[in-house]
């Protein structure tokens, strides 16, 4: 690609030329983005060949404006975090799952799937978003890691411990030693818990 022969629009405003910022009014061109459909044209000057893109926010974005249409408002999703993306290899829908997040922990159970079209469109749209997050979060982090292990193994009555102890730690994840009643160690997260009277802090295993 040589730049000098580069040239772009944006909505039908030539922006670049030869490679080079086009003096243009900057306000009209940023009104026409606030547009449903922004057509951005892109010319390299090296051949004739003529391809189409289309492109759609998949994250945020779109959740962000039908918060309502998925039971949440918008201050319920303004931390967001992609789980995973992946596109079907037979028709080329493109599958994002996002997960909620508040103060910076994942909000258990708070995911939403998003599956977009090759042209952009989203076909889909729905999960098991938590409401009112901010409503009343309740908890802290004082219960620590073995300790919750050792309240789930006695809920469970999976019997007597034995040389439980904390193997490693970063952030709101942990690793915790098998305890002699799992064949493995046990990692566990902290998170919010949605429940009836809002979110409360706890310990996934």
């Amino acid at each position: 690609i040589r730049p000098a022969s580069t040239s772009a629009s944006i909505n039908g405003f030539p922006v670049v030329a030869g490679g080079a910022r086009l003096a243009f009014d900057d306000a009209v061109v940023r009104e026409t983005l606030s547009r449903e459909e922004v057509d951005l044209e892109v010319a390299l000057g090296v051949g004739d060949g003529l391809a189409h893109a289309y492109g759609c926010d998949l994250t945020k974005g779109y959740v962000d404006e039908n918060a309502a249409e998925l039971g949440v408002t918008r201050a319920d999703v303004t931390d967001l975090v992609v789980t995973s993306r992946y596109r079907s290899s037979h028709n080329g829908v493109t599958h994002v799952n996002l997960n909620q997040h508040f103060q910076g922990l994942e909000v258990f159970g708070g995911h939403v799937t998003v599956n977009v079209a090759v042209d952009g469109s989203v076909v889909f749209a729905g999960g098991s978003l938590a409401a009112k997050l901010a409503a009343a979060p309740t908890g802290s982090a004082d219960l620590k890691a073995t300790e919750a292990v050792e309240a789930a193994a006695e809920e469970l009555k999976l019997g007597r411990l034995t040389d439980l102890h904390l193997i490693s730690s970063s952030g709101a994840e942990a690793v915790v030693s098998d305890g002699g009643i799992s064949d493995a160690t046990i990692p566990v997260r902290l998170g919010w818990q949605p429940t009836d009277s809002g979110l409360r802090k706890a310990w996934q295993l």
